[in-house]
């Protein structure tokens, strides 16, 4: 027979541990491990402010403004002077740096016919 249909009263144990003072116990604990006791302390969880959102937003559109004039003003394609292909490269080197310049004369062919047609 169970303790519950008889009207026994159950025995629990005993802890297994005494439960120990918060500030000790925080003490105990690494600080790289610490979580901040208040939301807000300007932690890395804090929502940002206000201020803070709109001092992001005005970054991202001076970068989209920077970033369109760059398209803009596409120049002529040139080679990089690192891959420029030298008398001492041994063969594998040569194919490597011109895979590497078609993949960027690619990429600039792109641009130029993006610009363009974001000019028309």
């Amino acid at each position: 027979s169970s303790a519950g249909d008889t009207g026994e009263a159950l025995e629990l144990p005993p802890p297994a541990a005494p439960v120990p003072d918060s500030a000790a116990a925080v003490a105990a604990v690494p600080e790289q491990y610490q979580i901040p006791a208040t939301v807000g302390d300007g932690g890395a969880t804090a929502a940002p402010t206000t201020e803070e959102a709109a001092a992001a937003l005005a970054k991202a559109e001076k970068k989209k403004k920077k970033n369109k004039k760059k398209d803009a003003a596409i120049s002529e394609f040139e080679i990089p002077e690192r891959l420029q292909p030298l008398p001492s490269d041994t063969d594998a080197e040569r194919k490597k740096k011109t895979r590497a310049i078609k993949a960027l004369k690619s990429k600039h062919r792109e641009k130029t016919k993006e610009v363009e047609t974001a000019q028309k």
